[in-house]
């Protein structure tokens, strides 16, 4: 009864504007286990019954799995879209991991200039123990086909990091605790637990398509893979800083008639220009073929220095883009249920191309190779 009145006194004097304050932590999520109950008991302005819940990821690895709710399309036009992200429970006293998203998305509005990405609209958001829902405007779009959209990409990526890094600069947006080199999972430690994770999965298979996982051959190439992702790490991390987004796949970009919205900023940080270009070109590299993703690098960056108000790619762009791509394309080819899947579908071969174009990545001056030399900075 007393938790009953405690929850009822706080709907009462929450506010009208659903700008709610992390001050509300309770845990409504164990009061509520129905969705359409926690958004009767928190915006009781609303209908719950208009919203329709689709699971985006279960990604138990991560330690959280993520469920959207949104509007139902019959009020599309003045919709709302309830994102909720719960953790997956590792004991009563699991940590709450901070997310960044609603502080990036309101400082992201300031950023916008009339071109480039359109970034979602938080209305709103509730925190409590084990999970954040945030309220986001609806915006209705299609996923675009990130291999042919891969130009007004580059030119969207390239006005972002500018835009955002000069009024960082000046102090005109902030994202405090959002720094990238403070990311649990992707600072220097985290990832090389995973990198340590995928090499033991490794040990449990003789070779795969001629490379010997037991052998010296791929345990060299990740010893020299750690040594250089140290080395760019100390070098970008006095760089420039900007908001990166670092998620770059088709379902969180919408191609809408006013423009390319870049959704989920669940992963964003304030990175340093360069890190979403290597974010993009990942995302690229785990989709296609080399010969397909060396054509579209060159494009995709030639583009990217249009855009970006830059005269060349100089080092530290350079060093930051290559920092992000080797350190999420290892993480990514390495992973077992990748190799599964090259397994299954007898794509072995392309497997190991892959890896070998990381290892000429790795001892290359990469990405320089992809301009013209008088654009690429290199003495």
């Amino acid at each position: 009864m007393a938790f009953d009145s405690l929850l009822k006194l706080l709907t009462v004097f929450m506010p009208n504007d659903l700008s709610f304050s992390s001050k509300y932590r309770i845990w409504f999520v164990a009061k509520f286990p129905n969705w359409r109950d926690r958004i009767r008991m928190f915006l009781p302005g609303l209908v719950a019954e208009d919203f329709s819940v689709e699971v985006l990821s279960a990604n138990e690895r991560r330690g959280r799995f993520v469920d959207r709710y949104t509007a139902g399309r019959n009020t599309a036009s003045a919709g709302l879209c309830f994102v909720e992200k719960r953790k997956v429970h590792r004991g009563l006293f699991s940590r709450y991991k901070k997310d960044m998203e609603t502080v990036l998305c309101r400082e992201l509005e300031k950023v916008f200039d009339g071109d480039g990405f359109r970034f979602p609209h938080a209305v709103g958001e509730i925190k409590s123990w084990s999970c954040n829902s945030v309220l986001f405007v609806w915006v209705e779009g299609r996923h675009p086909n990130l291999p042919k959209s891969h130009l007004s990409i580059a030119s969207a990526i390239a006005r972002l990091e500018s835009s955002s890094a000069i009024k960082i600069a000046a102090g005109e947006i902030s994202a405090p605790g959002s720094d990238y080199f403070a990311s649990p999972f992707w600072a220097r430690r985290g990832l090389y637990r995973e990198l340590a994770k995928n090499l033991r999965a490794l040990r449990s298979r003789p070779s795969i398509g001629g490379t010997d996982c037991c052998g010296p051959e791929l345990r060299e190439c990740l010893v020299t893979l750690l040594r250089e992702l140290r080395r760019l790490g100390a070098a970008v991390k006095g760089g420039k800083r900007c908001f990166s987004h670092l998620d770059f796949h088709s379902r969180n970009l919408l191609v809408t008639p006013v423009g390319l919205h870049l959704i989920d900023w669940g992963q964003g940080r304030t990175g340093r220009i360069g890190f979403d270009a290597g974010d993009f070109l990942y995302a690229i590299f785990a989709r296609r073929s080399v010969e397909a993703f060396e054509r579209i690098t060159r494009n995709f960056l030639a583009r990217y220095l249009l855009h970006s108000g830059l005269t060349h790619l100089d080092l530290a762009v350079r060093q930051s883009i290559k920092f992000i791509f080797l350190s999420k394309a290892f993480w990514f080819l390495l992973r077992p249920d990748v190799i599964a899947n090259h397994m299954a579908r007898n794509e072995i071969s392309l497997w190991s191309q892959r890896l070998a174009y990381l290892n000429s990545v790795l001892r290359s001056d990469w990405p320089a190779q992809y301009l013209p030399a008088d654009r690429a900075g290199v003495p």
